[in-house]
């Protein structure tokens, strides 16, 4: 079983026919070559009556859309799946940039352990963090050094 499995379950779980349509025939489209569809939005012959070119660009932003009102997921290290960023824990480690001849260099910083949003971008302070295409896995990110 995968640590994703829960993500995989929930999108599946949240996403209309439409979208899973959309996905299916941009698919075709991509794999096959253009997609023509009739009246009734059946897969039809470019050549038949009222056949039209399936609109690529237009499918894409509406899945997009879908995963926009999804918003952030958060996967934990046993594979739970979060809809709100659980909290995270704080501890204070060596700060491995520390200057002693810069009195504005702090000894020690504040380092938080959580999850990271999946499908969005780490924050740019955190450290041991993988940016994996979707989802991403836990990372670690030093917090701001209290002043």
């Amino acid at each position: 079983m995968s640590r994703y499995d829960s993500v995989r379950e929930y999108i599946a779980g949240q996403m209309p026919d439409t979208v899973k349509r959309l996905i299916s025939l941009a698919t075709l489209d991509l794999n096959e070559g253009p997609v023509f569809l009739d009246a009734e939005g059946e897969r039809c012959g470019p050549f038949d009556d009222g056949a039209k070119r399936f609109d690529f660009s237009t499918a894409c932003r509406e899945i997009g859309a879908f995963f926009e009102d999804i918003g952030c997921l958060y996967v934990d290290e046993d594979g739970g799946l979060h809809t709100a960023e659980p909290e995270a824990t704080v501890e204070v480690e060596e700060n491995p940039d520390h200057d002693p001849d810069d009195p504005d260099s702090e000894p020690e910083i504040e380092v938080r352990y959580g999850p990271t949003p999946i499908g969005k971008s780490p924050h740019p302070d955190r450290r041991l963090g993988r940016r994996i295409a979707r989802p991403t896995s836990l990372t670690r990110s030093p917090s701001h050094a209290a002043h």
